[in-house]
């Protein structure tokens, strides 16, 4: 197969399809420039990009992906989610792992936890050293050989930049 070959589909007004359709093109964005991409990092660009619209204009107009906020607020509320020190290491293999006795909604929590750090990262108040932090190690990340393949999401303060993170997700 071509890796320069671009798919398209056309489906005025179907907005489900057309939020799949923005999330998987992230995922192909991302696997493009390297096989390396951590787990948290695709799953959480698949879902940022699945909040996005196209306006009739064809712009890209940005939204948030209601199930994965409700849920992550909820997991937020019965102390069930991840923390970030852990699901940013997480791998392919091992990314949808729960704790035992979670909730229903569980199945969303990996890529809603995913979502709500990269939407902080991007969006909210984590201040500038932290955002441009986020975007080098993007940048590394997308490279190629051990570079990509040693790229680290480091952070100093863990409990703080959760602390942030929730009260940036729950508004």
């Amino acid at each position: 197969t071509d890796a320069n070959l671009v798919a398209s589909f056309h489906a005025p007004g179907n907005q489900q399809l057309e939020s799949k359709m923005l999330g998987l093109a992230s995922i192909l964005f991302l696997s493009r420039y390297s096989d390396q991409v951590p787990e948290w990092l695709r799953r959480g660009f698949d879902i940022y990009f699945r909040g996005h619209s196209v306006t009739p204009d064809g712009e890209l107009a940005r939204g948030l992906p209601t199930v994965h906020l409700v849920a992550l607020q909820r997991a937020f509320e019965l102390e069930q989610y991840v923390p970030l020190s852990v699901l940013t290491r997480r791998t392919r293999e091992d990314f949808h792992e729960r704790p035992k006795g979670t909730e229903r909604m569980a199945n969303l929590l990996p890529e809603a936890e995913a979502w709500g750090l990269i939407h902080f990262l991007l969006h909210g108040d984590c201040g500038e050293v932290l955002r441009n932090d986020f975007l080098e190690y993007v940048r590394a990340a997308l490279g190629r050989g051990s570079k990509a393949r040693k790229a680290r999401f480091e952070v100093s303060d863990w409990s703080e930049l959760e602390r942030a993170w929730k009260d940036h997700v729950r508004g």
